[in-house]
């Protein structure tokens, strides 16, 4: 009877220790796969690069041609002995407008540049500091309007502009980035011409509350129980990976020591509120 205890209790150690090796497999594959995500949120800043920047850098190129054709014929003008007071002075006033033009696109896609490139630091870093949570809130809009425009979604951000916090501001555009992401791919997907987001982020006793809200078609009572659940996606076999709000829960509740909760039925849209702890260790 000892004998055969012992069996069974070497059989049971040698389950188990295969159970523990499993579990611990599944937990390294489930953080490559937030890592592979975070790394296509960052593609995505990419793309938002590409649209937003484009257009400044086109129509200051474009300027820049028609500067180019206003000088040739200037020049051509003074070698034939052409140019009259009023044709200088006409080129000195279109001249001014197109470098104003000029100017202030290139000033545009700079300061779009410099957004991407603290957005895409901040994504990639664990560093904390004080930071403007309108700023990033913002940056984190424009480096998705390529989405949103395309869909014909209008965001709204409403937060104080002196608003600050001390954190990962990185990790905050991750937050807001999935759940905008998200309205995108599952909450219009009807012909409404009316699709709205409203971002509003307040600081409430040492907290910083952000409520995130859209106008989409909601969802119901047992796709919300799962929301959170690792690969649990609606869009199975349609590019959804089922971990963009598994991240976002991982974010605010291990990552930030916060609470996030969810309001929503269908076709009365989604209401998430997320409140972080201005002070945590």
């Amino acid at each position: 009877m000892e004998q055969r205890v012992s069996e069974r209790t070497q059989d049971l150690q040698k389950t188990n220790d295969k159970l523990t090796s499993t579990i611990s497999n599944l937990e390294k594959a489930q953080t490559q796969l937030i890592e592979s995500e975070k790394l296509a949120s960052l593609g995505g800043l990419v793309a938002g690069i590409a649209h937003e920047v484009n257009t400044p850098l086109g129509i200051g190129l474009t300027s820049s041609s028609l500067l180019r054709e206003k000088v040739d014929h200037l020049k051509n003008q003074v070698d034939n002995k052409q140019l009259t007071q009023t044709g200088l002075n006409s080129f000195i006033d279109e001249a001014n407008q197109t470098c104003q033009i000029l100017e202030n696109n290139l000033f545009k896609a700079a300061d779009l540049i410099t957004n991407f490139k603290q957005l895409a630091v901040d994504q990639s870093s664990d560093q904390s500091y004080t930071f403007n949570v309108y700023d990033s809130l913002q940056a984190t809009k424009v480096s998705l309007n390529h989405i949103l425009k395309k869909q014909g979604i209008h965001t709204h951000i409403e937060c104080s502009h002196s608003l600050k916090m001390f954190g990962n501001s990185g990790i905050l555009s991750q937050i807001i980035t999935n759940l905008l992401t998200n309205s995108a791919s599952h909450a219009f997907e009807n012909d409404s011409e009316d699709k709205q987001i409203h971002i509003r982020a307040e600081s409430v006793y040492k907290k910083l509350i952000v409520e995130y809200t859209d106008n989409g078609i909601g969802m119901p009572e047992d796709v919300v129980k799962k929301i959170y659940e690792p690969f649990f996606t609606t869009k199975r076999g349609k590019g959804g990976s089922g971990l963009g709000m598994n991240l976002v829960y991982n974010l605010v509740v291990q990552k930030l020591k916060g609470q996030i909760d969810i309001k929503t039925a269908p076709n009365e849209g989604t209401t998430f509120t997320i409140e972080i702890p201005f002070d945590r260790e």
